[in-house]
């Protein structure tokens, strides 16, 4: 009895997303934000960033200017 030869298998075929300095390529980099247009949307609560730089809560008006004081200083500017 004969053992089935196996096809030869080619190598799969290489996607150029990246040229040689590593920048994406033209195409790919818009199908990427094609993908992620059509995946979120640009409706309502779509934006990245927050609407209004303000709180009603005050704690959390404080809180987050002491962070913000902290992480731009790096000193501690509020107390545990």
């Amino acid at each position: 009895m004969s053992k089935p030869s196996k096809a030869p298998t080619l190598p799969p075929k290489t996607i150029a997303r990246r040229d040689a300095t590593g920048h994406l390529s033209p195409q790919y980099e818009n199908d990427l934000r094609q993908l992620a247009e059509e995946s979120h949307g640009s409706g309502v609560g779509a934006s990245a960033f927050i609407n209004r730089p303000k709180s009603a809560d005050e704690l959390a008006e404080q809180l987050g200017e002491s962070f913000v004081k902290t992480a731009t200083s790096g000193e501690q500017t509020e107390e545990d």
